[in-house]
């Protein structure tokens, strides 16, 4: 009895096995066109570039929220976006972009509040967006994950498995086709510079609730940002940090997180910050979709207010 127990114990952990290996290597013809595959496009911009660039490094509010064409302008320097979305962990976006940092670089570290949240440390390692990005777009940088982060994404495999299957099954060869606001998360949504645009003639969107958070901030999160600027800095180029643009009422509802945020870069974090938090603030009426993504105006205005705090730092 107990053998026979054993035994389909085994056989299902196979299946499961089976299963979940068998998803890693089906193409993922229905998603090609999502919006994760624009780090290809990234890479490539990246490579093209001789001499000494500006990076904005961070989640899809730089994707929605930076005109990289005034910061280029501004600053006579090529500019690569690499914002896509803020799911893929603050750990992996910059592991990402270390190969691409030259002598004479400026790299802008753009994070999203929920990057250091200390009670989801996913936020940092990775959600079920980096799952995607390793197994079937760069499946090279699976090597920047670390055992701590797989530890954390392992949590992520059935959505991302499951995902894999329904896209075959409902899809085949064929992409998916995008409609309504989704228009606005595709690959060819973003520009040469890895902003997004589609949005910017689009109707807003009217932004879900936003809950109190109240969380502590995540050190180890700075510390990881410090290492990163100690890196670059031994290449021979300067790292700089702002935080995310955010809604008016989305500042409020996190202010607890925001302050022990604000003090815990005061007495921790090495890579200059820019600006204080408080800063990248915007009314409501200023983003397209989320609390983070801003419309065409907000775009253009916190581009703007990019540029002047950057300067002080391009001396």
């Amino acid at each position: 009895m107990i053998g026979t127990y054993v035994f389909r114990v085994l056989l299902f952990a196979v299946m499961v096995v089976g299963i979940g290996t068998i998803a890693v290597f089906i193409p993922d013809f229905g998603n090609k066109g999502n919006m994760l595959y624009s780090i290809l496009d990234k890479h490539d911009r990246m490579d093209s570039i001789q001499g000494p660039k500006i990076i904005f490094a961070g989640g899809s509010n730089l994707a929605f929220g930076l005109d990289s064409r005034m910061v280029e302008e501004a600053f006579d320097k090529p500019v690569v976006n690499m914002g896509i979305h803020a799911g893929l962990g603050l750990k992996f976006i910059l592991d990402d972009v270390r190969p691409y940092i030259s002598e004479g670089d400026v790299v802008v570290i753009v994070p999203e509040y929920p990057h250091f949240y200390k009670q989801y440390p996913s936020t940092f390692y990775g959600q079920d967006e980096l799952l995607t990005m390793v197994f079937d777009i760069v499946p090279n940088e699976r090597k920047y994950i670390s055992f701590k982060q797989w530890t954390h994404l392992y949590r992520g495999l059935p959505n991302y498995i499951g995902n894999k299957y329904y896209c075959l099954l409902k899809y085949g060869r064929k992409p998916r086709v995008a409609t309504g606001r989704a228009k606005a998360y595709q690959r060819n949504s973003f520009n040469e510079y890895g902003d997004i645009i589609t949005h910017l003639d689009m109707e807003p969107y009217k932004v879900a609730g936003i809950k109190e958070v109240d969380y502590p901030a995540n050190l180890e999160v700075i510390e990881f940002i410090n290492e990163f600027g100690r890196e670059c800095k031994a290449k021979g180029a300067k790292v700089v940090m702002a935080m995310t643009s955010i809604q008016d009422t989305g500042y409020y509802k996190a202010q607890s997180h925001i302050d022990d945020l604000t003090v815990a870069f005061e007495n921790y974090l090495e890579v200059p910050l820019i600006a204080a938090p408080a800063r990248y603030r915007f009314k409501n009426e200023l983003f397209f979709d989320t609390m983070e993504h801003l419309n065409k105006e907000g775009r253009e205005m916190r581009t703007q207010m990019l540029i002047e705090d950057i300067s002080a730092y391009m001396k």
